[in-house]
């Protein structure tokens, strides 16, 4: 994995974006990453189709090339890992808690957004799914997360996670810290490990005891 300070994430030539809310700067910025040949898709983890579109039309009007939608509620695995497989952006965006986000996720999705990123995509997590990408949920359980960014707890502006639990496991794990990312705001996480903040830049890193609501 990548290394950066307190921070590793996965290897590979793409980008990791973890926004803090869904569109505004953040989109433009990571669209202005891509450097891999492949479509634009777009993963809604809820809020149905017509989420899926209303976002897979915002990138289109910021100059997205041409794309298409993930549905994991339809599409069967070999679909889902086809399409995304082959992707050079892949936009996660939805109204699920972190929790639901990891369970819709899990399997052929993460997989090929995986296999993505190690061909040179852009993959922009927004919201609370951008939470099941760190080491631990943060969600009101302790459930692992998918671990694309260790030893962190990632908490966005729109997670509404349980701040009691967070402090909890900061003050019991010396080794895990949380990335706080708010409102038009996003950590990315570059192939040569380079760790920016982009859009309003509202990001911080706590340690232990220091972690507020």
């Amino acid at each position: 994995m990548a290394t950066f300070s307190v921070f590793r994430w996965l290897d590979g030539p793409g980008w990791l974006v973890f926004s803090g809310s869904a569109g505004g700067d953040i989109r433009a910025l990571a669209l202005g990453r891509i450097a891999a040949d492949g479509a634009v898709v777009v993963i809604a983890v809820a809020g149905g189709l017509g989420a899926a579109d209303d976002a897979l039309s915002d990138l289109i009007d910021l100059g997205a090339p041409a794309g298409f939608i993930v549905d994991l509620a339809t599409d069967d695995d070999e679909t889902v890992r086809d399409r995304i497989g082959q992707a050079g952006f892949v936009l996660i965006t939805g109204n699920a808690s972190t929790s639901e986000a990891y369970s819709v996720l899990m399997g052929a999705a993460v997989e090929a957004a995986h296999n993505a990123y190690r061909n040179g995509a852009v993959i922009l997590v927004e919201g609370a799914a951008a939470g099941a990408f760190g080491t631990v949920l943060a969600s009101g359980q302790t459930a692992q997360g998918f671990n694309w960014v260790e030893p962190a707890v990632l908490v966005t502006a729109d997670a509404g996670a349980d701040h009691d639990l967070i402090r909890h496991l900061l003050s019991v794990n010396s080794s895990l810290v949380a990335v706080r990312i708010g409102r038009n705001s996003a950590i990315a996480f570059g192939g040569d490990d380079q760790v920016e903040t982009w859009g309003a830049n509202d990001v911080s890193i706590v340690l232990g005891a220091q972690y507020q609501r």
